[in-house]
């Protein structure tokens, strides 16, 4: 199982890789960042995404109870 996820992990990677697409992120993208974010979180904080992997990520948030 490690093996297919590291294979999934390397082309969700390699499809965010040219330097702009960090300014229109497609959903899936953002929902592997967010996957990241998640994990990381659950692992007690050990991976965390950068500003910018913060700010592309931003518009694709899901709206929250404190969003209303």
């Amino acid at each position: 199982m490690n093996a297919l996820f590291a294979h999934v992990v390397a082309a969700c990677e390699y499809n965010i890789r040219e330097p702009r697409t960090w300014s229109h992120l497609t959903p899936s993208q953002a929902r592997y960042l967010l996957l990241l974010e998640s994990l990381g979180q659950a692992d007690n904080g050990s991976y965390q995404l950068s500003e910018v992997e913060q700010q592309a990520v931003a518009s694709h948030r899901p709206a929250t109870d404190a969003d209303a």
